[in-house]
């Protein structure tokens, strides 16, 4: 798990870096603002475990995620969905729903694309937490009524026309008072639409 997260921070660094001098004269190339953005994105996670000196995936997770949102200025704000599906070694699948609000802070205004920080509320049945009557230390488990602070940072650069890519790493931390709760991460490659 780490080595994927490292590879993803890897990732979004050289494609900021690759386009810092277009940051630098972003003044000058004020785009043409969107009216409506649309994304959509689909993730996988997993971890794997080495048992008997074999390498056994000991869970997976599959997240789909949904974002509509406005420009206003330097900020995005919007509304975002996301539905997981996620499976521990030895137990069930689950599949979990989050839904809320977001805004966006552009750091750079350039015409092919942003560098953002975003903070997002969120409401959710997902518990990110330690389960003592388990086998599994840790794992996620239902509980309806959780809130979720999310924060992150996300590049976004033009693809084609109308079309954009998206890479961002978020983190939600679970506001309710749960002994043994742990942050829920997420990265992001999501495709955007300008309209």
């Amino acid at each position: 798990m780490k080595k994927n997260i490292v590879s993803i921070v890897f990732l979004m660094s050289s494609t900021f870096l690759c386009h810092a001098n277009d940051f630098e004269n972003s003044d000058t190339l004020q785009p043409k603002k969107p009216k409506v953005i649309v994304g959509a994105s689909l993730t996988y996670i997993w971890g794997a475990e080495n048992f008997n000196n074999k390498n056994i995936v000991t869970y997976n997770e599959w997240t789909w995620q949904f974002t509509a949102a406005v420009p206003i200025r330097r900020f995005r704000v919007g509304l975002k969905t996301y539905l997981t599906r996620s499976k521990y070694f030895l137990s069930e699948k689950n599949n979990f729903q989050f839904y809320g609000g977001f805004t966006q802070y552009n750091f750079t205004s350039r015409k092919k694309g942003r560098f953002y920080g975003e903070i997002n509320y969120l409401k959710g049945n997902m518990c990110s937490c330690a389960n003592n009557s388990s086998a599994i230390s840790y794992g996620y488990y239902k509980q309806p009524g959780l809130n979720y602070l999310g924060y992150g940072i996300g590049l976004e650069n033009k693809l084609y026309k109308n079309f954009y890519y998206d890479i961002a790493f978020l983190n939600h931390i679970i506001l309710n008072k749960i002994v043994g709760k742990f942050n829920f991460t997420l990265y992001v490659f999501a495709l955007k639409y300008h309209f």
